[in-house]
This record gives structure tokens, sequence and C-alpha cells, in this order.
């Protein structure tokens, strides 16, 4: 005699479908975004379906907590949550006893389906229940902003992840100048670059919340330099092919700031950026001395020379070099103050002369640079201050020849 076993029925668990929509929010539906007059974005779902009779069970609840960073629209009504049977014509699923706030919507299971006990069926069957009306917003527009709508009510359901929310940056308010392209990098500060060195800089996308967007492209016309002065030209920055970043170059010295514009948005220039002097590479003598002056005087105008890097810019940080000045031409003695340092980058050498007729060239050096020359120098007698008899006249008759001769000099 064959065994007929009764198996009892296994429910399979309500199914649960989770909201959409909530990927990605604008980060200007922010509550303290400018832009956005409420800022709220419908969602679309969640829904708890029923898969047999009686799986949500009354006096339960349903609640949805929004997650940290986002707020619910508190408008939220029963009218806004549809409930429907599935597979049959009717439910006897019952809901209400809604609780609104801005952080958890919840709702109470105040009739449970069922079958109408009747042996026809009836119509009745599991119902559906879908939130068709929520509505969220962040509550602040700083990135990153996501969470998990979470089922934190009494009903037992198969997940408590009711759906994903994350925000994204909004639109675009302004582009600054910044030290990568990935939005991870620093604002160019005010700082000192080196003449001859360069600098690579990014135009940035930012959201009013100073989110990061993107490294867009400026066009090459879009880069420019602002607030230009001394020796700075705009040829100093050169555009990429792609136009998302430039590369500021400078060999003279002076300032100026980076700006990137593509004509929407507010332009942010960059800090200060100042281009400063390289190391000495040479002398210049930028004033000549006197070109012909009396033996035993200052010589004035007086050499003056600067020291300058392989650009020409005067370098003013090299003040502990020594410079060395001397006679180079004919057989004068130079006196004064032959050895000087300089002050910010100019040496004078104030108090040179020379006692003895002659032409003459001045030459100066410093260790490890190139000599530098004068032009030539034409030194003259001093007038004469004395007369000395060098043969004093000799006794002789009226209208007599003195013999010797009697001979006199003079001295300056």
């Amino acid at each position: 005699m064959a065994l007929l076993w009764i198996l009892p029925s296994i429910s399979l668990g309500q199914t649960v479908g989770r909201a959409t929509g909530g990927d990605p929010i604008s980060a200007d539906s922010a509550t303290t975004s400018t832009t956005a007059i409420d800022g709220f974005v419908p969602l679309n779902g969640p829904t708890i379906r029923e898969t047999s009779n009686g799986q949500l069970k009354n006096g339960n609840t349903i609640a949805l907590e929004a997650p940290s960073g986002f707020e619910w629209n508190t408008d939220f009504t029963i009218d806004d949550i549809a409930k429907t049977p599935v597979g049959t014509k009717n439910t006897k699923l019952k809901i209400g006893n809604l609780s609104v706030s801005s952080s958890v919507i919840s709702i109470e299971i105040t009739g449970e389906s069922k079958s109408s006990g009747n042996g026809k069926g009836g119509g009745q069957g599991p119902g559906s229940i879908k939130f068709t009306g929520l509505e969220v917003r962040p509550t602040s527009g700083q990135l990153p902003n996501s969470g998990t709508i979470t089922h934190i009510g009494s009903a037992d359901l198969p997940t408590n992840n009711l759906g994903e929310l994350e925000m994204a940056a909004g639109a675009k308010t302004s582009i600054t100048i910044e030290t990568k392209p990935s939005g991870s990098g620093n604002e160019i500060t005010t700082q000192n670059i080196t003449a001859g060195n360069s600098i690579t800089v990014y135009s940035i996308a930012r959201d009013q919340f100073n989110n990061y967007i993107s490294n867009i492209n400026v066009g090459e016309n879009g880069w420019q330099l602002v607030n230009i002065s001394d020796g700075i030209k705009q040829s100093d920055l050169v555009a990429s092919s792609t136009a998302r970043n430039a590369t500021f170059n400078a060999k003279l010295v002076g300032s100026a700031q980076i700006e990137a514009s593509d004509g929407s948005g507010t332009a942010i220039p960059s800090n200060t950026i100042t281009v400063v002097p390289s190391s000495t590479d040479k002398m210049v003598l930028t004033q000549q001395p006197q070109d012909s002056v009396i033996a035993g005087t200052t010589i004035n105008p007086y050499p003056i020379l600067e020291l300058r890097d392989r650009f020409g810019n005067k370098v003013t940080d090299d003040d502990s070099r020594t410079i060395e000045a001397e006679a180079v031409e004919g057989n004068g003695l130079l006196n004064g103050t032959k050895s000087i340092t300089p002050t910010n980058g100019i040496i004078e050498f104030s108090d040179l002369n020379i006692q003895q007729t002659d032409t003459t060239a001045l030459s100066f050096q410093s260790t490890g640079l190139s000599n530098v020359s004068s032009d030539e120098i034409e030194i003259y007698p001093a007038n004469p201050r004395d007369l000395s008899y060098v043969v004093q006249p000799s006794n002789t008759i009226t209208g007599g020849t003195i013999s010797p001769p009697c001979k006199a000099t003079t001295a300056g």
C-alpha cells in the first residue's frame, strides 16, 4: 500500500522592491542650497509585496528611516501609499496610523490579508504596499553624502535595506585654479618661483558648496594672467592641447595671478605667483667711471655694477659675495676701497683715485664670474701748487748771461 505524505505549505516570505530615483541627488537640492526652491526629489517605491496571506502581521509597523544627511518631505500623506492585491481581485490587507517626521515615516498594518474562508476564496489574497509619494532631499550640500533607507519597524521583512541615496555635485558655479586635475589638490597658494622654472595648474569646476565637478576644458583663450606686474607677459602662460591645464614659465621677475574661464560660472583667480631671480650668473657695469680725472682726485661718476642672473634679473640675495677692483692699463696705482660686497645686488666703488698721470681702465672680478672692464680713463696732472729751483741762479754783471742757466719745477 502506498503512503501519501501531506506537506505543510511553505511561505517564501515577502519580496521587497527598493526605492529608486535617489541616485544621484544633486547637492543643489540641499536645504542649505541658494538655488533650490524646496529641493525635494521624488522616489519610486519602496514596495513590500506579500507572497502569501498574512505575512504582514496585524499591529506590525513598516518604518522608513532616512539616512544621515537626508530628510523626508513631511507633506507625505496616507494617499501617497498604494495598496493593491497580489494575484487576486482583492486583499484584506489594510494600513493606517501614519506617522511622519523628517527622519522617519511609519505606517501600521491594521488588517492582515487572508482568504474569505468560505471555501470559494472570495477573490481574497495577499497584498502589496508601495510608497508612491516619498520625497527626500539632502540636509547638507557637502560631499560625500550617501546612505541607505532603512526599515526600523516591527514588521519582519527579508531585508531592512529599502533603497540607496547618494548625493552628487550640483551645477557649476565657479572655476578655480588648482594643483591636481582630480580635485584632490589645493588651490594655488601665494608663492615664489625661480625665474626659468615652471608651474602647471588645472581648471577645476566646482558647485556652490565647493564640491568638485570636473577638470574642464576652458579653451586656449580661457586661460589668462591677471594683475600682472613688472616683467611678466601673457605669453608666459601656455595652455595645453586639451586646455584643461596650463603651464606658467616666466624668465623675468614680476608677479601675476592665473585665471581660467569658459564664460559661465565665476572665474576665481589663483593667489599671487611671484617670479624671483635665479642664481648669480654675471656682473653688469651699469655706470661707467669718469672718463677723465685729475690725478689724486676721486673718480666721479664712480663705477656701479649689478649682480644679474642668466635672464638679466638683478640678484638681491647674494650680498656675501666679494667684488675686487684693480687698474689694468698703464702704471697708475689704484687707491681707495677696492674690495666691497653688494647691497641688494648693487656694487658701488665710490672712493677710487689714481695718483699718477696715465691712461688706464678698471677691471672688476668676483669668484665664479667673468671679469668686467670699464672704458679707458685719462688721468691728468693736478694744478701746480709749488715752485722750486732745481738749479739756483748765479751772480753775473748787468746785462750778462746767467750761467749755468737756472732751473725750476712745479709740484701738484
